[in-house]
């Protein structure tokens, strides 16, 4: 993909490999025709290249797929043309400009000043920003958030062999025993799952 290499080209000069009469069109519109075109490739984040024929297909496909910073999730290891892994990575500001001006330093500066991190999705769960809603107060965008168990209470066997309640634990009479529940479970709380990758949109 190039621009028109000479401002007075003449439609004959660019249509002259057509059999037949080239349509009259006007500078104006050629021009017109052309910004547009390669203001969708760059747009993508693709440089025009003169020999390469296939940048407007790239960057429909790229720009096809919606916003940069758009978070989706991949059933691949390795994230598509266009995308990021979301993986904590520090990244040029300059090279993924479109994807900087939409999440800046949110999730990380990088190095203060050429980098910016990515949101590093690994191994975590994503919730909706609860953005003055209620539910989940006081949480920044892009803030983490430690696992925790909502309070709640266990019921107990009656085990009482004299006077008391019922569900209270009564040694004849005798001193009170501390008593607490079994321990079961693993390292963290989850539902089932499937491992996939996200990834973000660069351009």
């Amino acid at each position: 993909m190039h621009r028109i290499d000479a401002a007075d080209a003449t439609v004959d000069d660019l249509f002259k490999k057509t059999p037949a009469p080239a349509t009259p069109v006007t500078p104006e519109w050629l021009n017109d025709v052309q910004e547009n075109i390669c203001g969708v490739v760059e747009a993508a984040g693709i440089d025009l290249d003169k020999g390469d024929y296939t940048q407007l297909l790239e960057a429909i496909r790229r720009i096809g797929g919606g916003a940069a910073g758009n978070v989706a999730m991949h059933a691949g290891s390795t994230a598509p043309d266009g995308w990021l892994e979301c993986d904590g990575a520090a990244v040029s500001r300059a090279d993924y400009s479109v994807l900087f001006a939409v999440i800046g330093t949110t999730y990380g500066g990088g190095d203060g000043s050429t980098t910016f991190n990515l949101p590093d999705m690994r191994g975590e769960f994503a919730r909706g920003w609860d953005h003055g809603r209620g539910v989940d107060t006081g949480r920044a965008l892009g803030s983490t958030q430690a696992q925790a168990i909502q309070a709640h209470t266990h019921g107990l066997p009656n085990l009482n062999t004299g006077s008391g309640p019922n569900n209270s634990i009564n040694n004849s009479g005798g001193a009170g025993a501390a008593q607490v529940t079994g321990s079961t479970g693993g390292t963290e709380t989850r539902p089932r799952n499937v491992a996939l990758m996200y990834i973000i949109q660069a351009f």
